[in-house]
C-alpha cells in the first residue's frame, strides 16, 4: 500500500508594486523564497522561485493640435 498523500494548502498573497519596487534591481526579477515546517514530524521544506517581470507595451497616439 502507498502511504496517504499529505494534505495540501494554497496561500494567496498580494504584493503591491510599492512593496516590491525597492527590491527590484536592474534585472527586473524577484526571487521568492518559501519555508515551511511540519509540526508533527519536524520536516522542513524550502522552495525558491525566480519571477521575471515584463514591462507592459506602450502605445502612443499623436493627434494634430
Amino acid at each position: 500500500r502507498r502511504p496517504p498523500v499529505p494534505a495540501e494548502d494554497t496561500v494567496t498573497m498580494t504584493v503591491t508594486y510599492g512593496e516590491y519596487q525597492p527590491h527590484v534591481g536592474d534585472q527586473d526579477a524577484l526571487k521568492l523564497t518559501v519555508a515551511a515546517a511540519v509540526q508533527e514530524t519536524g520536516q522542513v521544506l524550502a522552495k525558491e522561485l525566480l519571477v521575471r517581470l515584463h514591462t507592459p507595451e506602450l502605445t502612443l497616439t499623436v493627434t494634430d493640435p
